[in-house]
C-alpha cells in the first residue's frame, strides 16, 4: 500500500509500481489535461485506436457488470429460466416499452443503456432476461417457459 501525495488515501500499488497518485486524483488530472488540450487529446485517439477501443471496451464491460449485479441482486441470471451466462444475457423492459424508452431518451447501444440506467438510480421496470426469453416475450407477448409452465 502507498499513500497518495494529493490526497493523502491509500491506495494498492500498480503493477509497474511508479504511481504517487491514486486512481480517483490521477483521473481528475487526465480529465483536466485532456480539457486544457483538446487538439492533443484528438491525435492520441487518433493515433491510437487499439487502445481506445479496448478501453471502451473495458469500460462497457464494467457498466454492464455493474448494471446486471443490481438488476439481479447479486445474482446475474434470466429471471425466468436461469441463464447466467453473461454474453445470453440482456436487460428487458417489462412493460414492452423499450423501443420507445430508447427514442425518447436517444439510447444507440447498450452500453448508453446501461450508462443511463445507472445514472438514474437504477430505475424500475427493468429485468435481466436472457435473449431467448427476451425474444419469446417480444414475439408472443409472454416467455415461452412461461407458456410451457401453463400447459
Amino acid at each position: 500500500m502507498r499513500l497518495c501525495t494529493k490526497c493523502g488515501n491509500e491506495f494498492e500499488r500498480s503493477s509497474h509500481g511508479h504511481q504517487t497518485w491514486c486512481k480517483a486524483c490521477d483521473s481528475i488530472r487526465a480529465r483536466q489535461w485532456r480539457a486544457d488540450h483538446p487538439e492533443l487529446a484528438r491525435v492520441w485517439y487518433k493515433n491510437n485506436p487499439e487502445k481506445v477501443k479496448e478501453k471502451q471496451r473495458r469500460h462497457s464491460q464494467k457498466v454492464k457488470a455493474e448494471v446486471f449485479n443490481h438488476y439481479g441482486n447479486g445474482i446475474v441470471a434470466c429471471a425466468c429460466c436461469g441463464e447466467n451466462l453473461l454474453v445470453f444475457l440482456t436487460i428487458d423492459h417489462i412493460n414492452n416499452d423499450g423501443a420507445e424508452h430508447r427514442r425518447n431518451n436517444k439510447l444507440k447501444s447498450s452500453t448508453h443503456m446501461y450508462i443511463w440506467l445507472r445514472k438514474n438510480g437504477y430505475p424500475e421496470g427493468f429485468q435481466i432476461l436472457c435473449w431467448n426469453c427476451q425474444w419469446g416475450k417480444q414475439l408472443l407477448g409472454t416467455c415461452p417457459h412461461q407458456i410451457q409452465g401453463a400447459l
